[in-house]
């Protein structure tokens, strides 16, 4: 396993728990989240559609205030947006899988899903734009007061290079459900599934939406991988029986990982797989060699029927033939 790490680690994967590599190859299930891992989570605010008593530059600067501390891709870009003064928050929550809302000037507001940030009047009044808004390639994050003030946020996403490869290389290999859990709208999901070989593709999750998605898939027996980026993944990252994140995500996805990928790319983990496949049957093998030895050099070195000099050969050859198998 020792040459095995040091294999992943020159294909850009950095092994954190030892017996990630021997788990990885035993998943017959793999989950994804989307934003951030599936997609390179650098977003750029693309358009700003405003209503009701807000203007572009009020909505800027008060998307930047909520979004001040967020570690969330969509709230870096919403705060890098405004390059104005940051308002002062009061009573700030963040509602994981939500969005964070919190009091400005007297005002309470909320910024996230459009059904956290915008009332029932304002989703209906603007459906008609969302609609035309969403697509796979986007994803509109609303700001709202509740009182008919708002904003809708236009971001724009790129699928991650190496995305397919991975997804089709894990099928070859004998992964039996690769699926799509995301907190972002089902419609975006949707689009992004019809681009890549998912068996199930899962939008409008919560973090314990995703959790409860991989106990059930474990009570039936599934050993489940889990590749994900986000403080929100941590959960789930936690519940997988192995879990792959980025070295650049959040110190909490790092901690719930077993594997970190180095790079940017996912074509480096494409032949993660059938290297990890490769590296459990060589242990076997080894275990499998080593424990025939035993039983049969011990038990003939006691009774005498093998010299000394013999046995002390005969157990350096049997190492050295373990670590040559190991080379392969």
């Amino acid at each position: 396993s020792a040459i095995a790490v040091g294999r992943f680690a020159d294909q850009g994967l950095l092994t954190v728990r030892s017996d990630a590599i021997e788990t990885l190859a035993q998943c017959t299930t793999f989950a994804f989240d989307k934003t951030g891992t599936l997609t390179d989570g650098e977003f750029s605010v693309e358009q700003v559609h405003v209503f009701g008593g807000l203007d572009g530059k009020q909505a800027r600067a008060i998307a930047a205030a909520l979004e001040a501390h967020s570690e969330h891709p969509l709230g870096r870009a919403l705060n890098g947006f405004h390059d104005g003064t940051v308002a002062e928050v009061s009573a700030r929550q963040h509602q994981i899988g939500r969005g964070i809302e919190g009091i400005i000037q007297g005002t309470r507001w909320n910024i996230g899903r459009t059904e956290f940030a915008l009332s029932a009047a304002d989703r209906e009044r603007l459906s008609p734009q969302l609609d035309a808004l969403t697509d796979g390639q986007h994803v509109v994050v609303a700001l709202g007061d509740h009182r008919g003030n708002g904003a809708l946020f236009v971001l724009n996403d790129r699928i991650r290079p190496g995305a397919d490869a991975l997804l089709g290389s894990l099928r070859k290999h004998g992964v039996q459900r690769i699926a799509l859990l995301s907190g972002d709208s089902q419609t975006n999901v949707d689009r992004l599934a019809a681009t890549l070989p998912f068996d199930e593709a899962h939008g409008n999750l919560t973090p314990a939406d995703k959790l409860r998605w991989i106990r059930q898939r474990q009570k039936q027996g599934e050993r489940v991988a889990m590749l994900g980026d986000g403080i929100n993944d941590a959960p789930t990252l936690a519940a997988a029986d192995v879990s792959l994140s980025f070295a650049h995500a959040t110190e909490l996805a790092q901690v719930h990982s077993g594997l970190l990928i180095l790079g940017e790319k996912l074509d480096v983990l494409a032949g993660m797989r059938a290297l990890a496949e490769k590296t459990r049957a060589v242990i076997r093998q080894n275990l499998a060699w080593a424990a025939a030895y035993n039983l049969l050099a011990v038990p003939a070195a006691a009774l005498g029927l093998i010299a000394p000099w013999g046995a002390a050969i005969g157990m350096s050859l049997s190492s050295l033939l373990v670590v040559l198998n190991a080379l392969r």
